[in-house]
């Protein structure tokens, strides 16, 4: 199951990067993060990200990731927008996979979410297989979601967003870590924008569970059409 979901993914991301000539409205984002885990130490991220929307309806996000502790990852959410007088309401599948060493991990997932000017929130369910060696582990059942704030709506060059997940685009996690993100954006242009940002994520719910913590810095250059 997991060799196909590893297959549509990768469809998916060709589909995603090759279609932005036919694409209404896309942006493509890259994203490099730094920072300190308790648990392993100091580590850098480099991310590729994209999406486009066609008919008003349709919206697909892709993107690819590499961690310098040896973790890779890929993932795809296809989502259909029903739009109404307020905001829109979204349902959407999740397709990730990660590999870091010999442990290969695949989720499926699927969800709905609502969105406005000035918050959007998800929330949805997936199904985890993790396998190494001949060995595999299934989680049934996960939660993620996603609540994030938009603080200057109504600006067109600036952007800030506060973002409460276990589901970034990239970082699935289980429903017990999530991670707290301010991101600001400034565009230069209507097409090139730049991101700095912050991140926090503790390895249990809300730092209780354990003394692990992660915090990190974010730069994001952005083209949009």
């Amino acid at each position: 199951m997991m060799r196909l979901v590893g297959r549509i993914v990768t469809m998916l991301l060709l589909l995603l990067f090759s279609g932005v000539c036919v694409a209404q409205q896309g942006e493509v984002v890259l994203r490099l993060q730094g920072g300190d885990n308790a648990a392993f130490g100091g580590f850098g991220v480099a991310q590729l990200q994209g999406s486009y929307s066609l008919e008003r309806h349709f919206k697909a996000c892709a993107g690819v990731g590499y961690n310098t502790i040896g973790r890779t990852a890929v993932e795809a959410r296809p989502a259909y927008f029903h739009n109404l007088n307020f905001g829109s309401l979204r349902a959407e599948l999740m397709l990730h996979y990660v590999r870091q060493g010999a442990v290969n991990n695949g989720a499926l997932g699927v969800g709905v979410g609502f969105e406005c000017p000035y918050v959007w929130a998800t929330i949805g369910y997936y199904h985890r297989q993790m396998w190494a060696e001949g060995s595999q582990v299934a989680e049934p059942f996960n939660i993620y979601y996603e609540l994030g704030i938009n603080c200057l709506p109504k600006l067109e060059r600036w952007d800030l967003r506060v973002v409460f997940s276990n589901s970034r685009l990239l970082e699935l996690e289980r429903h017990y870590q999530p991670s707290l993100y301010v991101d600001g954006w400034w565009y230069a242009t209507t097409h090139i924008g730049v991101m700095v940002g912050i991140g926090y994520k503790p390895a249990g719910m809300f730092n209780i569970t354990t003394d692990y913590y992660q915090l990190n810095g974010q730069v994001g250059l952005c083209y949009r059409w």
